[in-house]
């Protein structure tokens, strides 16, 4: 097996910190059955990475493992952070294997247009971009229509070993498992950062696709697809499937229905440290660790036309962002609190616009005897509903993703996460039948 996706160089970024650590993680893959592993630092990404010279350590760690004798080759990549406003410049490229293949983050709460056009652009100018850990991104893995879209704009689609089997929620694993099915992920790696979470192990994922989807997805996924990115061949997914579109009435009922759920999963109380149980369950890094609106971008002027394929470093004419700065640790408990608080803000954000739109919804079917006046009405708070929907989604999963980053980045576990995440789904199961009574 090849490993397209792994951060594996000590002292670079995320990864581990020391050469022994790197050497363990070699020795796991080994014994997993991986040959090759791509090693894919960051690039361009906002907190600052790469820390260190990144040939030096990756020529020092392949010395290393060939004097352990460990019987895995390794290649030099990059895992590159793009945003919109790069696109449209000369920027400094890190493609796989010194080809056409760039691996592609974006920040987390990327709205899908954007994405799109990022991808489009990279297209244009001759690369064929991977979009890394896709289930990372709310705006996609909640949008069933998204992966179709970004293959129809030239993307690839890569998902994380881990994710596809159960370790960012059931929720996400049962989309992933579709999207494999529909032969719309192309690669799946390990984005390995350590030993214990998310470690270089691809196997689990290797048998579970090959059981829930067919042997020739899995051949295509993890043989086929890894041997042409190393040759530098086109990569031609499968024929996509149409995704069924429900009605306009089942889609007011789910969404008023994850929007009411979402009202209640916010209100929750996390559930104390001693109660939960210590899982360690690791959910993709987030490119950024602060949430914010999405900055008003503008076009270029003119199009945008084909360039030749560049070589493998291109200068770049400006720095992104300057590394952030050393802060003293802050306690878990104090991480906790702190992302707690903001839950409860939304929360009461959400259900105070929730019962509003619920009595209005109940007064209008009570009082509105003109069947279209009735159901102009009601459309006009579906709308409301369908939007304030998608703008929560973004807003809570990035902030769980922001305070497991921030737990792991201090080495502390994540297990009120997960537990959160797990008792968010709970609840939409266990509430569905109630909501969908109030709004009949």
């Amino acid at each position: 097996m090849v490993d397209v996706h792994c951060h594996i160089i000590p002292g670079v970024d995320d990864g581990p910190d020391q050469i022994e650590k790197s050497i363990e993680m070699l020795k796991m893959a080994e014994r997993d059955g991986i040959r090759k592993i791509i090693a894919t630092p960051h690039r361009n990404h906002p907190l600052g990475y790469p820390k260190g010279n990144v040939q030096e350590q990756f020529d020092a760690l392949k010395d290393a493992a060939k004097d352990a004798g460990i019987d895995v080759d390794l290649y030099l990549g990059a895992e590159q952070y793009i945003g919109k406003e790069d696109v449209f410049k000369t920027f400094e490229a890190f493609p796989l294997f010194d080809g056409r293949y760039l691996l592609v983050e974006f920040k987390t709460h990327i709205d899908l247009e954007s994405l799109l056009t990022i991808v489009y652009e990279l297209r244009v100018k001759g690369f064929w971009p991977i979009v890394a850990h896709v289930e990372m991104y709310p705006t996609v893995i909640n949008n069933e229509e998204a992966l179709t879209r970004i293959k129809e704009e030239g993307g690839l689609i890569q998902i994380t070993a881990s994710s596809l089997t159960g370790a960012v929620g059931r929720k996400i694993a049962a989309r992933l498992t579709s999207a494999v099915r529909r032969g719309q992920v192309d690669f799946i790696a390990s984005d390995a950062h350590g030993l214990n979470m998310r470690p270089p192990v691809l196997s689990v994922a290797q048998r579970y696709v090959q059981k829930n989807a067919t042997m020739e997805i899995a051949n295509r996924i993890f043989s086929d697809n890894p041997s042409k990115l190393m040759l530098g061949e086109e990569i031609v997914t499968p024929k996509t499937l149409k995704l069924r579109k429900s009605g306009r009435k089942a889609y007011l009922i789910a969404s008023l229905i994850t929007a009411l759920v979402m009202a209640f999963s916010l209100g929750m109380r996390m559930i104390p440290e001693n109660e939960a149980q210590s899982q360690n369950i690791e959910t993709p890094k987030t490119v950024e660790t602060v949430i914010s609106s999405n900055v008003e971008e503008t076009d270029p002027e003119g199009p945008v036309s084909a360039l030749p394929v560049p070589e493998p470093k291109v200068v770049a004419e400006e720095v992104l962002s300057e590394p952030a700065q050393t802060l003293e640790s802050p306690s878990k408990d104090s991480i906790e609190s702190k992302y707690e608080e903001q839950l409860f803000e939304l929360k009461t954000e959400y259900e105070m616009a929730l019962d509003v739109y619920v009595d209005e919804i109940i007064e209008i079917k009570a009082t509105v005897i003109d069947q279209e006046e009735r159901n102009n009405k009601i459309d006009a708070i579906i709308d409301a509903i369908i939007l304030m929907e998608q703008e929560s989604d973004n807003v809570v999963y990035a902030l769980l993703y922001d305070m497991q980053n921030e737990l792991e980045k201090e080495k502390y576990t994540v297990e009120r996460v997960q537990i959160f995440r797990d008792e968010y789904n709970d609840i939409k199961e266990t509430t569905k039948m109630t909501y969908m009574e109030k709004i009949k």
